[in-house]
């Protein structure tokens, strides 16, 4: 998110019709006090409450917020689990960026219920275990095969190959790394 000011806004929007830009291509934004949303995760509180990209959010809980700090600050103070619902402006035609026109904005509320982000912590470490633990099945597969074909590891050695380890017909094989 980041900070949204009426002045913010007003300087945008004269650039924006100074420089002789079609209004409907760049954007007009309101002039309001709040927190544009600038990226919105997959999979996550904000993306399966409705929230987009280019949303301004204007109250939360209740609660008007005026920048992205005290948006922050709201969402913070919430309860996991617990609905949350935000009052937000939003373009509804056009490019899909700040807006097209006055015209193009709507006002409605969406409902986030808030996660424990140390719960996706915990979801995204388990995953990265599962995928190194594949990786490892699949690097133990693969040194097993080589050892087939290339005769490496014969006699229980680490694999590096000296020559002397069961049909390698003296050539050199590196392993450089084999999982207990």
């Amino acid at each position: 998110m980041t900070s949204l000011t009426p002045d913010f806004v007003r300087q945008n929007n004269a650039r924006v019709e100074g420089e002789g830009v079609e209004r409907s291509v760049v954007g007009i934004m309101p002039e309001v006090h709040g927190a544009i949303i600038t990226k919105v995760m997959p999979n996550t509180p904000a993306a399966n409450g409705g929230l987009r990209k280019f949303d301004i959010v204007i109250e939360i809980g209740g609660k008007r917020v005026r920048n992205a700090a005290e948006a922050q600050a709201v969402v913070d103070a919430s309860k996991v689990g617990v609905n949350l619902s935000m009052k937000i402006i939003r373009t509804t035609g056009g490019n899909g960026g700040p807006g097209a026109s006055n015209s193009n904005l709507q006002q409605r509320t969406v409902t986030v219920k808030p996660g424990d982000w140390n719960d996706r912590l915990r979801e995204e470490e388990g995953f990265r275990q599962i995928e190194q633990k594949r990786l490892i099945d699949q690097q133990r597969k693969l040194i097993k095969e080589m050892e087939k074909q290339f005769g490496g590891g014969g006699d229980g050695d680490d694999g590096g190959g000296d020559g002397n380890d069961g049909g390698d017909n003296g050539r050199v094989y590196v392993f450089p790394y084999r999982p207990n």
